[in-house]
């Protein structure tokens, strides 16, 4: 069994033709079959990050090449709702409860704060959740990604 953290480059994936979304969509396909042994965490604060950055590749003048035209984000946007708060897939993790880790991870990783959040869940959901189970952060920003290298988390940057 493997958890798998996924931040908000990652989750964007699931809804955007972006570097890496082929992976991204087989992990949750698979996590969601019956014979599946592995679980997909991610903080809550994903959400309204996850809209914003569909907002703005919808808004891009390649949206349509990227399987996001503005027709299809306001069709996604309720999609993404329902995935990120009731599906029972995903693992939820509150920024609320991971604040005072966020703010030592960015003293230690000189980070921005939503980064910072994001590490901060990671690290809580692989001591609450994974446990002594394999663990991967998953990211498509080289920043965050270094910095949770150095938290002592392994990086997965699908391509």
């Amino acid at each position: 069994m493997s958890v798998f953290f996924l931040d908000t480059s990652a989750i964007v994936r699931l809804y955007a033709v972006e570097t890496g979304w082929r992976w991204i969509r087989n992990l949750i396909r698979n996590v969601g079959a019956e014979w599946s042994n592995s679980q997909v965490c991610f903080c809550d604060l994903a959400l309204p990050e996850t809209v914003s950055a569909l907002r703005q590749i919808a808004q891009a003048p390649d949206s349509a090449k990227r399987g996001l035209s503005r027709a299809a984000f306001r069709q996604t946007v309720p999609l993404v709702r329902s995935d990120l708060l009731t599906d029972s897939i995903l693992i939820s993790v509150p920024a609320s409860d991971c604040m005072p880790l966020a703010a030592e991870v960015v003293q230690r990783q000189e980070i921005r704060g939503a980064d910072a959040v994001h590490l901060a869940a990671a690290l809580t959901a692989r001591d609450s959740v994974a446990g002594t189970l394999p663990f991967a952060f998953v990211s498509h920003d080289d920043r965050q990604c270094r910095a949770a290298e150095r938290e002592g988390l392994e990086v997965i940057t699908p391509a």
